[in-house]
């Protein structure tokens, strides 16, 4: 699945369990919660979400970003959440 986030739109993914987030353009910001280290994905990187716990996605630029999910692995739920402007 792809997925285009404007400059600011955030993105949060629940039941993701060994889920792969691509980068295909732009910059994303990765985080969450109880995890001390955030990460930064640029075009040609990914990162692979081994845990179930909810994955924040955010755009630092207008990107584009593909998921792919392990066989079986349906449950996938996303939540586009207002952008977030820098005042």
């Amino acid at each position: 699945m792809q997925l285009l986030l404007a400059k600011g739109e955030i993105l949060s993914l629940d039941n993701h369990r060994t889920t792969v987030v691509y980068c295909l353009d732009g910059l994303l910001w990765l985080t969450r919660p109880g995890d001390s280290r955030d990460h930064l994905l640029r075009p040609g990187q990914q990162f692979s979400l081994k845990t179930s716990a909810r994955v924040v996605v955010m755009a630092l630029e207008t990107g584009r970003l593909e998921l792919r999910s392990a066989a079986g692995n349906h449950a996938l739920r996303l939540f586009r959440l207002p952008s977030v402007t820098a005042r």
